[in-house]
């Protein structure tokens, strides 16, 4: 059961939209100030959040920036009998999902709004996530080969016999070998995580720039 949380001074609107909203099946939780509600929401945060702009002590907008510094995702509809362009612009900058305009006449519409705004909420907040994945996927495997040369490059290193007769240097490609091994570790247990198969695409660093020399001079 999806929850709404109903923000309203005015009592008499706020008990006719709660029971307009509990006849379609949600679980509403009303609430005469942004203050009772900001505490609560904490404790268990809705599905969304319906509030008046005009209220005593914190506005709706105030109500919405609280909102937001707890979460950029949750659904806001914010409620008003007359809203200036002003105000309608900083709502839409806090992320508000819509505005609503008072008096509403048909609780039903404003029922049938508010599942809309919560389906839309719900579809912008996996378009975020999959973004977040392709983003995390794509670093991770960008990260991957790189590191892997280096690493490669590493054990190249430490096979020379200057390094090997030279505790401090062989010290160094030690400790540095480790730590690539574990940066690569953590990336391809974030790839583990995102379900992406790892392939072994690392190219060999004679290749590239990173390959040092590896023979020994014989002067």
């Amino acid at each position: 059961m999806k929850t709404v949380f109903l923000v309203d001074d005015d009592g008499l609107l706020r008990e006719t939209l709660r029971r307009s909203l509990e006849q379609a099946g949600y679980n509403v939780r009303s609430f005469g100030s942004a203050s009772e509600a900001l505490c609560e929401l904490d404790v268990a945060p809705p599905d969304i959040v319906v509030s008046d702009y005009q209220m005593p002590g914190m506005d709706g907008l105030e109500f919405i920036e609280a909102i937001r510094r707890r979460s950029v995702s949750l659904p806001v509809a914010l409620m008003s009998g007359y809203v200036t362009p002003e105000v309608e612009k900083r709502a839409w900058d806090l992320g508000v999902n819509r505005v609503l305009s008072k008096p509403i006449r048909k609780p039903q519409e404003f029922v049938n709004l508010i599942e809309e705004t919560i389906e839309a909420g719900h579809r912008r907040l996996e378009n975020i996530n999959q973004l977040g994945l392709s983003f995390l996927t794509g670093v991770s495997h960008e990260l991957r080969t790189p590191l892997t040369s280096i690493k490669i490059a590493l054990d190249g290193l430490i096979s020379r016999e200057s390094i090997r007769n030279d505790p401090a240097s062989k010290r160094l490609v030690e400790i540095s070998r480790r730590n690539i091994d574990r940066i690569i570790r953590l990336v391809e247990d974030q790839l583990d995580v995102l379900g992406v198969s790892i392939i072994e695409d690392a190219e060999d660093p004679s290749d590239g720039p990173l390959q040092p020399d590896l023979q020994e001079s014989t002067d």
